[in-house]
This record gives structure tokens, sequence and C-alpha cells, in this order.
């Protein structure tokens, strides 16, 4: 991974402190690319459902260090602070935004491998993914007799 410039890093949460559980809790999938690699935090809802909660590299310029150190502050917010996921995507926005608005800041995001990201989704993409998963369920559910 490129090294953090001094702007981003500014604009970034607080990282987990050594030790914490979210260190060893976020997963990384994906290829690696800009908008390839994601961070998942997978864990148990109030109601004892399963969760996951993720943060990809595109919206942070390709900083695959920027997106892994939002990953573990919003998975804390959740485990520590009892934030809810709604509440912690919005959050995930506004770091985004954040480290968008540094590397535009410094001339390091127009083109940045190829992409111009838009930072905050109008529709989140972890909804989008539950909304097409209980489509496909329900489309199953109507074809059996």
């Amino acid at each position: 991974d490129a090294p953090l410039p001094e702007e981003v890093l500014a604009v970034l949460p607080p990282d987990a402190p050594e030790g914490h559980a979210v260190h060893t809790a976020i997963k990384v999938s994906g290829s690696g690319t800009a908008g390839g690699s994601r961070y998942v935090y997978a864990y148990r809802g109030p109601d004892g459902a399963k969760m996951q909660f993720q943060v990809t590299v595109g919206p942070v310029g390709g900083y695959g260090l920027a997106a892994a150190r939002i990953a573990r502050w919003c998975a804390m917010q959740i485990l520590d602070g009892g934030v809810s996921k709604e509440e912690c995507t919005r959050l995930r926005g506004e770091c985004y935004d954040r480290v968008r608005e540094a590397l535009q800041s410094i001339g390091k995001w127009e083109g940045l491998n190829g992409s111009n990201v838009k930072c905050t989704p109008a529709v989140d993409d972890d909804a989008m993914a539950i909304e097409a998963a209980a489509q496909a369920t329900e489309s199953k559910r109507e074809k059996k007799p």
C-alpha cells in the first residue's frame, strides 16, 4: 500500500487502540485495485441477525490504509458505542468526503487510478446489496408452486 499523504492522515478518524478486537475482526476481500478491495466487519445485530459493514478503497482514492482505518473506526462505533449500521453508514460517508477533499486539495484525486469516484452515494452500497438479495429471495418464492 502506498503511504498516506499527511493531508489524508489529518482528516481520518482515530485508529483503534492496539489490541482492540476490531484489528482482527475486519476482513479484507477483493482484488486490491482501487474500488475492488473492501474491508468488512461482520457482526450480530441487536436482534441476533447476521450483519456486515464495509468500507471500500475507491472512495478513499485507492488507499487501503485509509479504508482499513475507517473500517476499524466504524466497527468500534458499532461494537463499543452501540451505533446503528445506518448511522455508521452516514459517518463513513463523511469520512469518504473528507478524504476526497484532502486528496483534491493536493491534486491527487482527479483521474486517480482512472476513476472519479463519487464519495457520498445517493443510496448506500450495503443497502443496495441487501435490497438485491431480498428481491432475489422474493423472486424465488414467487416461482415455487
